[in-house]
């Protein structure tokens, strides 16, 4: 035995023990051997070493590779087949009761030109794939109104009497107001926005 990056001996003096004074080499040949080379059986030392051969190996991890791409796929497939649609009769009583909205829509003039005119701008919207950048849009506007937001509150509570009297008894242990971004943590000087 040998370490495989080394190849110099274990230290299994360290590890066994040493052999008791009592013991003599003649007391080990007529023991079984545990791992190590029987030459009766007519196997290398390499041959009792190896655990698997290459041949097995090879033909585990094509087992492998077969078993786990089977689970992926059933997976997958119960994954798809578990999708459920709302059932029919749910349209059916949206229908019945809604009855009152949808014919005070088709009875109003202005509601129903509306309708068309949302219908409209949907199907366009759908057609040309716009989707996507105008949720995109929506979403950094209502960040940009967010952040415009707490600008313009910071400012009032420090303007007014009762927002600094606020300010002055929560920064009374030396802890200023900062400027957060969404994560919670320090956002950058508007210093360093600009330079941006």
């Amino acid at each position: 035995f040998q370490f495989s990056k080394t190849s110099s001996p274990p230290p299994l003096d360290d590890w066994i023990g040493r052999m008791p004074p009592s013991a003599t080499p003649a007391d080990e040949e007529d023991l079984t051997p545990i791992g190590g080379v029987d030459e009766e059986e007519g196997k290398s030392l390499e041959e009792e070493t190896t655990i698997l051969s290459e041949a097995k190996r090879q033909d585990i991890t094509v087992r492998f590779k077969k078993t786990a791409d089977g689970v992926y796929v059933e997976a997958k497939r119960s994954a798809i087949g578990g999708i459920t649609q709302v059932p029919l009769y749910f349209y059916g009583l949206l229908f019945a009761l809604g009855w009152n909205e949808i014919v005070a829509v088709l009875r109003n003039p202005v509601y129903f030109i509306f309708l068309i005119l949302l219908g409209a701008g949907a199907y366009i919207t759908y057609t040309l794939n716009l989707w996507g950048p105008m949720l995109s849009m929506t979403n950094a506007a209502s960040q940009q109104a967010l952040e415009e937001f707490k600008k313009r509150l910071r400012a009032f509570l420090e303007a007014s009497d009762t927002g600094r009297q606020a300010i002055a008894m929560s920064g009374s242990d030396g802890i200023q107001m900062q400027k957060l971004n969404g994560n919670g943590k320090t956002a950058p000087e508007e210093d360093d926005i600009d330079d941006i």
